[in-house]
């Protein structure tokens, strides 16, 4: 990437507050614990899914949050994403028990499985270029674009698939399995 200062933790940090600046600005956690009161989240925030956050990032429009790890990963459901980014070859992520799971610009996934568990999903768009999305037993709502490319498998969740505008594409060599549920 172009940005000047794409740092990555190589201890535990513990600050007040962070900023990652909008643009190109990357932090990558690499695996390490983050203590702070105070972060905001304008670039792009990459971490394992281990890592403990003290403090939930406001994530400003245009920013992503990537997770990248792998085995068995969490994705924080007390967030609020601008885009999420799953990318992490052998990583299993999944949706913890309580909350819900909020996108507000783009879902993507890359690589590895993301398995949506009972948390309803609310996304602006979802893209897949490859991995393998599990729908769980709750709703996933869309307000835009529903994209699969690639080799991708889409398991829809066993409620409802809604589409509220947008177009539905899957290209050659992708999978999309409506399982038991309603597509709207």
């Amino acid at each position: 990437s172009t940005a000047v200062n794409m740092p990555q933790l190589n201890t535990n940090v513990i600050m007040s507050s962070l900023t990652i600046q909008s643009g190109t600005a990357t932090l990558t956690l690499g695996g390490y614990n983050l203590t702070l009161s105070s972060f905001t989240n304008g670039g792009n925030l990459i971490l394992n899914g281990s890592e403990a956050v003290t403090s939930a990032p406001n994530n400003l429009a245009g920013s992503s949050v990537t997770y990248v790890g792998s085995g068995s990963v969490l994705v924080f459901s007390t967030w609020t994403y601008n885009n999420l980014v799953i990318n992490g070859a052998t990583g299993n992520f999944q949706d913890p028990a309580t909350g819900s799971l909020n996108v507000q610009q783009a879902f993507t996934v890359f690589a590895g499985t993301f398995t949506q568990n009972t948390l309803p999903i609310t996304v602006s768009s979802y893209t897949q270029t490859g991995g393998v999305f599990v729908g769980g037993a709750a709703p996933m709502t869309l307000s835009g674009n529903f994209g699969l490319s690639g080799g991708a498998t889409f398991y829809a969740p066993t409620q409802a698939l809604t589409f509220n505008n947008g177009n539905l594409t899957t290209n050659s060599g992708s999978v999309f399995n409506p399982q038991t549920g309603t597509v709207v």
